[in-house]
């Protein structure tokens, strides 16, 4: 009888575990859902802040280009609490469209020209 009593308790206790398990699993990802929500939030503004700095700039390096990245995201990593790992994941992201950011910077520049060429050739 003693044997009966000493498994039913054993098979609380794993139920009990089991279910202890699921909710932590459970609320984790939730919370990770909730985490990565924030994560694409900050970045989005973090990026909006960057193009809104490339905008006024009228000669852009690489230099000048991560200066301007680490400024929006050490900003928005204080302003969402962000750790330093996603931080710096994100600064390098951002940093490794430098090339793509340059031909773009340049395409517009040349518009931006062609443009003030075509109106200043129309007054005359």
């Amino acid at each position: 009888m003693m044997q009966k009593t000493e498994t039913k308790k054993g098979v609380a206790k794993k139920a009990a575990l089991m279910l202890a398990v699921a909710v932590g699993a459970y609320m984790v990802y939730r919370k990770a859902a909730y985490e990565r929500q924030r994560a694409k939030e900050w970045l989005l503004k973090a990026e909006a802040e960057i193009e809104e700095n490339l905008e006024q700039l009228k000669n852009l390096s690489e230099r000048e280009y991560d200066r301007i990245v680490d400024t929006a995201v050490f900003h928005y990593g204080q302003l969402y609490r962000v750790n330093a790992r996603e931080l710096a994941d994100a600064a390098e992201d951002l940093r490794a469209d430098w090339e793509r950011v340059k031909e773009e910077f340049r395409a517009a520049a040349a518009k931006a020209k062609k443009r003030v060429t075509e109106n200043s050739s129309k007054e005359e």
